[in-house]
């Protein structure tokens, strides 16, 4: 049994061997202990306070579909940092 200490990013995915996989979003921001096979990356689980958590392969067709909020854009043709 390989472990690993990963940090899940923001959209609560985190990379193994190259490899995504998506954590449940209590994990959001922290660093992990991921524990795995390498001949079973599919049964890879997150290992915290005696509780197995399991993650789940990234789906990225179904990821890029995701509705994400827009962010205003800023306008750099006025010029000036008072406008940033």
């Amino acid at each position: 049994m390989n472990r690993i200490r990963r940090k899940v990013k923001n959209d609560a995915t985190l990379s193994v061997r190259n490899t995504q996989f998506d954590a449940p979003m209590q994990f959001m921001r922290q660093t992990v202990e991921v524990r795995f096979l390498p001949e079973m990356m599919a049964d890879a689980y997150i290992f915290e306070d005696g509780v197995h958590y399991p993650l789940k392969l990234t789906d990225k067709q179904a990821n890029s579909r995701v509705k994400r909020e827009t962010f205003p854009t800023v306008d750099y043709s006025r010029g000036g940092a008072a406008d940033v």
